[in-house]
């Protein structure tokens, strides 16, 4: 697809921007960071007029409370798609994050580095860093926000989606607290298996690398669930044909075979980046976690 590239620097500061604040999540550079003054963020602007954020350097969460008085809430990290080359941060990000936030939880959309050796040491670990980092601040703030800090999940969509099911599975840094309490996984990719991956969001992270075998290995999260996992909500389409539902199903039995806590709802028609869904059939999945959350997580945490 053809598409049209203007690039605009954005001056990232803690701001009002319609929601209750943009804050940045390190203080000082991010791990696995490497300055490079060539490398500015900006935006592309698809043949549809969508936009999509590209070259993110600052990592950020944009955060919408709910509008109650309630003393402590559930928070959510939300996790745009995008291929890890680029961010649909407003379809899967901010959209979400005021459905969330109506829906009684602290929503912080999560604008995370791409994957690029330009600006990291290495590669497939800047967006998780700066996953586990999101969760972390949160925790560290949660009297700031309101937020029961037992009670900080992740949810993510397609790439998005892999990377919110890393942060629940992987643990690549020793700066602790920043496994997330739940997680919800809409359309993911999560097999690197190239028979049913997401070819894209593959070669973003992982391709070229001297270990590529290996990291494709620890990046199929179906194979990396253990007997420690936070329970996991995932729904998808089954006619996708950008990422096929095969990958949620190998990670719903990796959970069952684990015996950890999944829910997993694939609905027939949806296709893939349907985000909220509010016109497809797959867009009951947002009713389905609310339930799945208020019937089952405050109970289990």
């Amino acid at each position: 697809m053809k598409h049209f590239i203007s690039f605009i620097f954005i001056a990232i500061f803690c701001i009002n921007a319609g929601a209750q604040t943009i804050v940045k999540i390190w203080d000082g550079a991010p791990l696995y960071a490497i300055e490079n003054p060539d490398y500015t963020e900006g935006i592309v602007t698809l043949q549809n007029g969508a936009e999509r954020i590209v070259r993110v350097t600052t990592p950020t969460l944009e955060i919408y409370t709910p509008t109650d008085n309630a003393a402590s809430r559930p928070a959510v990290v939300v996790c745009p798609g995008g291929g890890y080359s680029r961010l649909c941060y407003d379809k899967e990000g901010v959209d979400v994050a005021k459905w969330l936030a109506e829906n009684g939880f602290v929503a912080a959309v999560l604008k995370y580095r791409l994957p690029s050796d330009a600006i990291m040491s290495r590669r497939p670990f800047g967006p998780l860093s700066d996953a586990r980092q999101a969760i972390r601040y949160l925790r560290q703030n949660a009297a700031k926000y309101n937020i029961d800090n037992k009670k900080i999940g992740i949810m993510g969509f397609s790439a998005g989606g892999h990377l919110a099911g890393s942060a629940a599975t992987l643990t690549i840094d020793t700066l602790g607290n920043a496994r997330p309490d739940f997680a919800a996984l809409i359309y993911p990719v999560i097999s690197f298996d190239k028979q049913i991956t997401h070819a894209g969001t593959r070669q973003c992270l992982i391709d070229g690398l001297p270990d590529e075998a290996e990291l494709a290995n620890l990046f199929s999260l179906d194979t990396q669930v253990g007997m420690d996992m936070p329970p996991v909500f995932i729904a998808c389409a089954f006619d996708d044909t950008a990422v096929p539902c095969y990958n949620s199903l190998r990670f719903a039995d990796a959970m069952a075979r684990n015996k950890q806590i999944c829910e997993l709802h694939v609905y027939p028609k949806g296709g893939h980046g349907f985000g909220l869904g509010t016109d497809r059939p797959a867009g009951e999945w947002t009713k389905r976690f609310i339930s799945w959350y208020s019937t089952y997580i405050p109970n289990h945490l």
